[in-house]
């Protein structure tokens, strides 16, 4: 549900499809029977501790996060750079 800057490499909502679709349209999309989540709080349980991040399910970062934080800000071309 929320961009992921710790590892999954995931940075912005636009790219998530839960955020557009419900549960029920997703399993449309790739051909499922059904498709379902795990509550976020049984995270810890499921990986075997208490320590999991779960900022792309609740949304709640451990650290700060920059507000220019879209992997993609480097990739532009050096001939397309202007005054940078």
């Amino acid at each position: 549900m929320h961009p992921c800057y710790y590892g999954t490499d995931i940075d912005s909502e636009d790219k998530l499809i839960a955020k557009r679709c419900s549960a029920e349209e997703i399993a449309v999309i790739i051909g499922a029977d059904s498709l379902g989540y795990l509550p976020a709080e049984a995270l810890g349980k499921i990986a075997g501790g208490n320590g999991c991040c779960t900022a792309c399910f609740d949304g709640n970062y451990p650290t700060a996060v920059s507000p220019n934080a879209r992997k993609d800000r480097f990739d532009r071309r050096l001939s397309e750079k202007k005054g940078d």
